[in-house]
């Protein structure tokens, strides 16, 4: 504390609130636990085959039949009317509402409309009473967007979105100079098999984007039009650089830029870096394959698969793992990102935001509550309701290379969770659900309780992997937090919220959205090197606007709905990297040779060597053992 004392300056005292924060005494600003379950829900719409016809809530508990609610009901039967419903009475009492979902599923051969009813708790005076007992909700205190360790940011979703820097990659030109860049990579964490852990594919961004809508159009999505090209024509002047990867195939690259803006550190050396490490000695890339999806499908496939000579064998690899990457960003998270909707319009926007303001977002604190956010319902929904049928679509995605498990059961299974879900799950929760024990008149004290613990959280398995810095106290806690109160058992990740602490947009800390300013900057710079160097890089709308707040108040009025039709460069990759559903085909007989119509790399032969691919991994892989030692 005394070494935080310089700090807590008159400047500080005197911005403290007046008053207290009725908002967050009475939690009046939080989602309704309906919303987000109807939120949750609509995530069932990834699979085609769904659609929410209507929902309602039965508001009255007398028109709820509870015994329905304790008979886990499989709706692969064919006829639901046979299931017995029991006709008990039961003495305990609990508060509740019943949310009903009609939901229409159908394939190419069959069809079927079910209701899906799932059980909420109703708050009643602060308190939620189940089975007689009254349970008290704590707000949790969690990160505003990201954290950061070292060499990678995490944004926290449902599952985790990883980026990694590595930083001194060696690049070559072709004169044989070296270079040595900074480079990005995604992390995708695998599901863990039995007694075994949970591996990580370090997968190179550019690939990524280059499987959605070839390696072209990916470099123009990182604003590097007129910048950096692919071509097989070598031209020596003296304002280009060109670095080899492929069969004749280069990197081109405007040098001014290059070298003098902000190098090695500036996006522009990155993405030549992130290029370079796309070249393959057993895949090689060419001017054939440079925008066809299909090839960087299958070498997102390859990506820590063994070897083999014909690259179609990872096709079905790449294709399920382009669908996990797709489905990481759930509505929630996007919902309470505070960014324009161009930057988290899906989950390609979101990797380029992380990786232009990567510098930004590393440089958060991770004790600062600047960047930190509280919440009550959110983790009620989402670590319940929201992580099943998570797991579920996952599961379903799993299943599409197996054409034999494609089918209305498989469809089915994923409703076959119990429909008191969420109850159930908000008495597990433990660290942040507080069954009421108080028998004093200072129950207004657990209006203002807090906890770092729960869903999501650091230290959630255990939490003896947490460090003692993570304990500790910071210069933003006066006036928001009491520093002197604080768990007895786990020090520093309980306590309480000061009554005045003010927050923003109902539970932020502070006023500041997320750093998104990089693009306009850029943008900016292209246009004075354009005008002063006489260079013709393409700029943007950024180039009409004098502050970044003008630019930004443009962007918030952008209308994401009519991005086909509106000509602004902001929304001409709308289209383009629009996030397409899943959809189940059932299959009568099945076809071995489903695949016989698509382009055959089997020619390609492979030699025994390491791809930069697999030394990209090394790297980051390095860099996570690090942060496991820390």
């Amino acid at each position: 504390m005394l070494s935080f004392m310089k700090e807590f300056t008159d400047e500080l005292m005197e911005s403290l609130p007046v008053g207290f924060n009725e908002e967050l005494l009475t939690s009046s600003n939080d989602i309704s636990i309906e919303e987000l379950v109807v939120m949750t829900m609509k995530e069932l719409e990834a699979i085609s085959n769904y659609k929410i016809l209507e929902y309602y809530t039965i508001d009255d508990q007398d028109e709820i039949d509870y015994n329905y609610h304790t008979v886990n009901i499989n709706y692969k039967k064919k006829d639901l009317s046979t299931i017995a419903i029991p006709k008990r009475k039961y003495v305990t009492k609990s508060r509740y509402k019943e949310m009903v979902f009609k939901i229409e599923i159908k394939t190419n051969l069959h069809e079927r409309i079910v209701e899906k009813r799932i059980l909420i708790p109703v708050e009643h005076e602060g308190f939620h009473l189940i089975n007689d007992k009254k349970y008290k909700k704590n707000w949790q205190l969690c990160d505003a967007s990201t954290y950061s360790q070292r060499g990678k940011i995490t944004l926290k979703s449902r599952m985790p979105i990883i980026i990694y820097n590595s930083k001194n990659r060696p690049v070559y030109d072709v004169d044989g100079n070296e270079y040595l860049l900074n480079s990005f990579s995604y992390a995708l964490q695998s599901k863990a098999r039995r007694a075994s852990k949970p591996k990580t594919k370090f997968i190179n961004p550019m690939m990524i984007f280059a499987a959605k809508v070839g390696l072209t159009n990916a470099i123009e999505f990182m604003g590097m039009g007129g910048i950096i090209s692919i071509t097989n024509i070598k031209k020596d002047k003296a304002d280009l650089m060109y670095f080899p990867i492929g069969e004749d195939v280069y990197i081109k690259v405007s040098k001014p830029i290059f070298t003098q803006y902000g190098y090695p550190e500036s996006l522009v050396p990155s993405v030549v870096c992130m290029l370079y490490n796309l070249s393959s000695r057993e895949f090689p890339i060419t001017k054939e394959n440079l925008d066809d999806k299909l090839y960087w499908t299958c070498r997102i496939g390859y990506v820590g698969s063994q070897k083999d000579k014909n690259l179609m064998k990872f096709y079905e690899k790449g294709k399920t793992t382009m669908l996990m990457i797709e489905r990481l960003l759930n509505k929630i998270t996007v919902k309470n990102l505070r960014l324009p909707m161009v930057y988290k319009y899906n989950i390609y926007f979101v990797l380029r935001w992380l990786i232009e303001n990567f510098s930004e977002l590393k440089s958060h604190n991770n004790m600062d509550l600047n960047y930190k956010r509280i919440r009550k319902n959110e983790y009620v929904v989402d670590s319940s309701l929201g992580r099943k049928i998570s797991v579920n679509i996952n599961n379903i995605i799993e299943k599409l290379g197996k054409s034999r498990l494609n089918s209305m059961d498989s469809l089915l299974e994923l409703l076959n969770f119990p429909s008191d879900i969420i109850m159930t799950g908000m008495k597990n929760i433990n660290d942040l659900v507080k069954s009421d024990e108080l028998v004093n008149d200072m129950t207004f004290l657990q209006e203002i309780a807090y906890s770092e613990k729960g869903p999501n959280s650091l230290g959630e398995n255990s939490a003896k992997t947490i460090s003692n810095k993570y304990r500790d106290i910071h210069p933003s806690y006066v006036g928001r937090i009491d520093c002197n109160s604080t768990s007895n058992s786990d020090p520093g990740r309980s306590g309480s919220l000061t009554p005045f602490c003010k927050l923003y947009d109902g539970f932020y800390f502070s006023p500041d959205g997320e750093p998104c300013e990089y693009r306009f900057h850029f943008e900016k710079i292209k246009q004075d090197m354009n005008e002063k160097l006489g260079t013709h890089y393409s700029v943007n709308t950024a180039g009409k606007y004098r502050s970044f707040q003008e630019y930004k108040n443009f962007l918030e009025s952008l209308d994401m709905e009519k991005a086909a039709k509106a000509k602004c460069e902001e929304l001409a990759f709308i289209p383009l990297f629009q996030v397409a559903p899943i959809t189940i085909v059932e299959k009568e007989e099945s076809n071995d040779n489903e695949l016989s119509d698509i382009v055959d790399y089997s020619t390609l032969n492979i030699e025994d060597s390491n791809t930069t691919e697999d030394s990209t991994e090394e790297s980051a892989e390095t860099n996570e053992e690090t942060d496991a030692e820390e």
